[in-house]
C-alpha cells in the first residue's frame, strides 16, 4: 500500500513541475505569457491585446522590458513569445527560434513644445547629436540651450538610430533612459529637450512635437528612418502562441495598425 501511495504522489510531484516550471508547455490553455519590447507597449497599449482576448478569450500577460531581455526571457522559458524591435541572431534563426515581422513604424525626432524647430536638414541632426550644434538657434530656433535625450545604448531605437540617422557616428548625449518609451516623458518636461522613439508611441503618449526630416515628416511612408517590429517564438511553438501570430497578420490585427497610423510588413 505504501508503495502504491508513493508512486501516486510521485505522478502528481511530475505533473505539477511540468505545469509551473517556465518554459515547459503546461500552462493554463487560456493564458499566454508575452515578454515585450517598451516601444511596442507603448505603441499599441493594450488594444491589439484586447482585441485577441475578446476574439479568442486567451489571456495575454505582458512583461515591458528590453527587445534584448523579451528575447533572453522568452529563451530562459519565462515567456511563450516576444516582441521586438530587433532582428532576431541569424543562429538563433538557423536554430530552434522564429521571427516573424508584421509592422514597420517611423523612428521620429521629438522635441519639447517650446522648441520653435519644426524641420531639420539630416546634416543639422548629426549636428545636434554629436553636439556640434548646442543651441537651438543655429537651426533657425529661439535661443535656448538644446539638451539631448536618448535610450539606452542597448536599446532597438538607439541602434537603430544609429546606423540610420548618424550612419554610425557616435551620439553625444545630456541624458540617458533605461527604455525608449522613457524619453518621451523626459522630453515633455525638460524645456530645449530633443530625442528619438518609434512614431506610435508618440501617437499614444502625445504631449511632445515630431521635428519634420529634410522636410518629411514622421507620419509619412517616404520619411527616411523607420523600425521594424517581430514577434519571435520558438519553431515547435504551441497552439495558443499561433493564435497570437496569426492575428498580429490578420485583417483584424492589421486594422489595429493603419488606426495607429503604422504599417503591416506584409504591405
Amino acid at each position: 500500500m505504501k508503495k502504491t501511495v508513493s508512486v501516486f504522489m510521485f505522478i502528481i510531484a511530475i505533473t505539477m513541475y511540468c505545469v509551473f516550471i517556465p518554459g515547459t508547455e503546461g500552462y493554463a490553455e487560456e493564458s499566454l505569457k508575452f515578454s515585450c519590447s517598451a516601444q511596442i507597449v507603448e505603441a499599441f497599449g493594450a488594444d491589439i491585446l484586447t482585441a485577441f482576448t475578446e476574439q479568442t478569450g486567451i489571456d495575454v500577460n505582458i512583461y515591458k522590458s528590453s527587445s534584448d531581455s523579451a528575447v533572453n526571457r522568452l529563451m530562459s522559458g519565462y515567456s511563450h513569445i516576444a516582441g521586438s524591435m530587433k532582428k532576431l541572431r541569424y543562429n538563433y534563426r538557423q536554430g530552434q527560434y522564429v521571427q516573424i515581422p508584421f509592422c514597420k513604424d517611423n523612428l521620429a525626432v521629438i522635441v519639447n513644445v517650446s522648441v520653435k524647430v519644426n524641420n531639420l536638414s539630416e546634416a543639422q541632426l548629426q549636428d545636434i547629436f554629436t553636439k556640434a550644434v548646442t543651441n537651438w538657434k543655429e537651426v533657425g530656433g529661439a535661443d535656448k540651450k538644446i539638451i539631448v535625450v536618448v535610450p539606452a545604448k542597448e536599446t532597438a531605437s538607439h541602434q537603430n538610430f544609429k546606423d540610420q540617422a548618424m550612419k554610425g557616428k557616435e551620439i553625444v548625449y545630456d541624458f540617458m533612459s533605461e527604455q525608449s518609451a522613457e524619453v518621451i516623458d523626459a522630453v515633455r518636461t525638460i524645456p530645449g529637450a530633443v530625442s528619438f522613439i518609434t512614431q506610435g508611441a508618440v501617437e499614444k503618449k502625445g504631449a511632445v512635437k515630431t521635428v519634420s526630416i529634410n522636410n518629411l515628416s514622421p507620419r509619412t511612408s517616404d520619411y527616411p528612418y523607420f523600425q521594424t517590429m517581430y514577434l519571435i517564438a520558438k519553431k515547435s511553438h504551441d497552439k495558443n502562441v499561433e493564435k497570437l501570430i496569426d492575428f498580429f497578420k490578420n485583417e483584424n490585427g492589421k486594422k489595429i495598425m493603419k488606426n495607429k497610423g503604422m504599417i503591416p510588413v506584409s504591405e
